[in-house]
């Protein structure tokens, strides 16, 4: 999803808010993240996951074109860890999706429709 999507579904669940009021209060929340996020702080939104901000020191790689020896610098980068109750939504969802796939693959079978898969049908 992207951000106008974000603001359009609010939007949609908020009719008492206009759009533009709904983009005002979407900006302020990323910019404080991004704010936060910039001054080394964590931030914990309960029931959707952790940024937290670390460092990772100057090291050697490889150049993946030429393959030769390169130094590369320091950065700083974002973690993200999601919540358990995030987690377990993502792979229930997954879980089911496989599920209504192979009951669906089943259906098919069984009403003499050709399978997506590679198994010989019987007639």
């Amino acid at each position: 999803m992207v951000r106008s999507g974000l603001v359009a579904r609010i939007a949609g669940r908020s009719p008492h808010l206009s759009e533009a009021e709904i983009d005002a209060v979407v900006s302020a929340i990323l910019q404080r993240i991004g704010d936060a996020l910039t001054a080394g702080d964590r931030v914990e939104l309960r029931g959707f996951g952790v940024f937290a901000p670390f460092s990772r020191r100057s090291h050697s790689g490889l150049n993946p074109y030429t393959k030769r020896p390169i130094q590369i610098g320091d950065r700083r980068l974002i973690s993200f860890k999601p919540a358990k109750s995030i987690k377990r939504h993502v792979e229930d969802v997954a879980a089911r999706t496989i599920v209504d796939r192979k009951i669906a693959a089943v259906r098919l079978r069984l009403n003499g429709h050709a399978s997506t898969d590679a198994s010989p049908s019987h007639p």
